[in-house]
């Protein structure tokens, strides 16, 4: 185990919305959402991309501010850096 991420959910058949050509198509997704470190964010996109190929769409949205609970979630969930 590498505990690169201290918990993850998944949403399924996520609608999105895009205009291709002019037009608004729908698209459905799989979202994972999952809570880490910043500095393991390579690591992860890494792994994933070894996983399942590098055709999978992956984003980081920063946390600017949590409670204790949370932030000891993360730190002792994880990896030291």
């Amino acid at each position: 185990m590498q505990k690169l991420v201290a918990s993850a959910s998944i949403d399924e058949n996520n609608v999105s919305y895009k205009y291709v050509d002019g037009k608004l198509v729908e698209e459905i997704f799989n979202v994972i959402t999952a809570q880490s470190k910043a500095l393991l964010f390579n690591v992860v996109v890494e792994t994933i991309e070894k996983m399942l190929g590098e055709g999978v769409a992956i984003n980081s949205t920063p946390i600017v501010g949590t409670s204790i609970i949370f932030n000891d979630s993360v730190t002792t969930k994880t990896i030291p850096i």
